[in-house]
């Protein structure tokens, strides 16, 4: 990758080549091998190249959260990465509160739900009552209810 010959000046310093830096670019790592040494070219950022074109949406972090549950990794400091690099709508509390409510023992779909929420939730789903969030109950009246 490297042409052979290539030499240091009194203080060390490395001259690239300029077909090698047109061809490589201007920046490069030097990588100790067991028993060699390589010049080795480091890539552009592709994300440098996208800033301020990248967009995610609150898909982008249900995703992200799903992902967490096989994979464990911390979506917090993730969901922050994602904020830095992307444009969003997305309010940023409340996919925090999302990943508290997760940690409280919602499953994500329902963590997203009760962050989305307001002051209340409708839902069958008693796992809402685990978090501070009003339930309305949403299903079948049992004292008037009769099957037919």
């Amino acid at each position: 990758m490297c042409p052979s010959g290539i030499t240091t000046d009194e203080r060390g310093r490395i001259t690239i080549p300029k077909a090698v830096r047109e061809r490589f670019g201007e920046r490069y790592r030097l990588v100790e091998l067991e028993d060699d040494i390589k010049l080795m070219p480091v890539p552009d950022d592709p994300l440098e190249s996208h800033r301020g074109d990248l967009e995610v949406s609150l898909a982008t972090f249900i995703e992200l959260f799903l992902v967490e549950e096989r994979f464990a990794f911390d979506r917090e400091e993730a969901t922050l990465a994602i904020l830095e690099l992307a444009e969003t709508d997305v309010d940023p509390d409340a996919v925090f509160q999302a990943s508290a409510y997760i940690d409280d023992g919602l499953n994500t779909f329902d963590a997203f739900h009760a962050a989305l929420a307001n002051d209340a939730i409708l839902s069958s789903d008693q796992a809402f009552e685990t978090i501070e969030l009003d339930r309305v109950a949403l299903g079948p009246d049992t004292e008037n209810y009769s099957s037919r």
